[in-house]
């Protein structure tokens, strides 16, 4: 199943790169988008595991364990854009 939003989310970042004159292809940003949004999925993993236990070693213990977790490592590699992992 293909969702609109990741096209959309593609799109919009190219058109903010070309008005801030990065050059990037629209190739270049299908191509990351993946990589770029698996770190900030890592980072609300460890806040919402450190609110919840009110422990920051369990944040950095869940953060990391979605760091490395296969399933998440498949769907957030750079390229796996073309079939939505």
């Amino acid at each position: 199943t293909i969702y609109p939003g990741l096209q959309m989310t593609a799109k919009a970042l190219y058109d903010l790169n070309v008005a801030a004159n990065l050059g990037f292809s629209l190739n270049d940003v299908c191509v990351f988008i993946p990589a770029i949004f698996a770190m900030p999925s890592c980072l609300f993993t460890y806040a919402l595991t450190k609110e919840v236990s009110g422990d920051s070693t369990a944040g950095v213990v869940a953060g990391f364990i979605m760091a490395v977790i296969p399933s998440h490592i498949m769907r957030s590699v750079a390229g796996g854009f073309d079939n939505e992992s």
